[in-house]
């Protein structure tokens, strides 16, 4: 029979960091930032329901390599995205989780926009059809929750 995870059984809920592939790694960056534009125009077709945006950034490390870190995003410009950590780096001294910044574009690894009928990213557009489709009823709903 299958056997759970040795990491899963173990894990105490603390810090992980997921290595990557450098080539894996620039694909994801590669369609993240090739998909940009479709993000832009979900925030501005949608901006109302202010719905949460997440950017993942490949920030310098101190060893020399990159950290990619999630940032909760406020805006998105031509050249940068406004947002806020959220997450503690392993390998970055001068970044603190809960720190707010321009990031550059340039560095884009990954996006997603969260959503009631679900999370939209690079690889996944199925939501936006939902939330076209039943938009008065998501705002409802979200107004009444709120």
């Amino acid at each position: 029979p299958p056997e759970p995870s040795r990491f899963v059984r173990t894990f105490d809920g603390g810090s992980v960091a997921v290595n990557f592939s450098s080539s894996a790694s620039e694909r994801m960056a590669n369609r993240a930032r090739q998909t940009l534009p479709v993000l832009r125009g979900l925030l501005e077709e949608f901006g109302s329901l202010e719905l949460p945006v997440l950017a993942k950034v490949a920030c310098p490390a101190d060893s020399g390599g990159k950290e990619h870190m999630w940032f909760s995003v406020h805006g998105v410009g031509e050249e940068t995205l406004d947002g806020t950590l959220l997450n503690q780096p392993f390998d970055i001294a001068g970044m603190n989780q809960g720190d707010r910044g321009n990031q550059p574009i340039e560095r884009l690894s990954d996006w997603m926009l969260q959503s009631p009928v679900g999370t939209i990213t690079p690889n996944h557009f199925a939501p936006i059809r939902v939330l076209r489709d039943r938009r008065e009823d998501i705002e409802r709903i979200m107004r009444e929750e709120n």
